[in-house]
């Protein structure tokens, strides 16, 4: 059985990078290491996405479409 965790950030604005971002983006990945399914569920920054897929592909969930999640 998987289990499923969701995150829910607000992330620094585009350029600044904050501990909690950093923080959020380590621990889905290592989640996603040990069998888990992480979410990450964050505002409108393209920087924060990509940087939560870079270490995991499914951590960044859908892409925001005008301020909403599709």
């Amino acid at each position: 059985m998987s289990l499923n965790v969701v995150h829910v950030i607000c992330p620094q604005p585009p350029g600044h990078v904050g501990g909690s971002d950093l923080h959020v983006a380590e621990l889905a990945a290592h989640q996603a290491r040990t069998g888990l399914r992480p979410l990450v569920v964050q505002g409108r920054s393209p920087e924060y996405a990509e940087r939560l897929r870079s270490r995991d592909p499914e951590c960044g969930g859908p892409e925001p479409v005008d301020g909403y999640l599709s």
